[in-house]
């Protein structure tokens, strides 16, 4: 019977823990996509003001590491933190 309760348990907590693996995994991607869009805009308002990229795609922190990093919900880690604020004001407020 031990065994038994046991095993219902370890099947419940992987459960729970594949859930919130599935919430994550969707914020990770939201939180990259706005990450993308400020990144766009910045460059096309680059573009228009006949400036040079500060920031490129290329700067972003790989989606995995992202999704691993179970403490931090949000998009403000994503890029390193002093290009971050470069694109801050390219960020549209996020519906959460």
């Amino acid at each position: 019977m031990l065994l038994a309760n046991v095993f219902i348990a370890f099947w419940i907590v992987l459960f729970l823990f594949l859930i919130l693996f599935a919430f994550k995994h969707d914020r990770a991607a939201k939180m990259h996509n706005v990450i993308l869009e400020a990144i766009h805009d910045y460059h096309t308002d680059c573009i228009r003001k006949r400036t040079t990229f500060d920031v490129d795609f290329s700067d972003m922190e790989d989606y995995y590491k992202t999704v691993h990093r179970w403490w931090d919900w949000g998009y403000k880690r994503i890029l390193p933190k002093e290009k971050f604020e470069i694109i801050r004001k390219y960020i549209d407020e996020v519906e959460v």
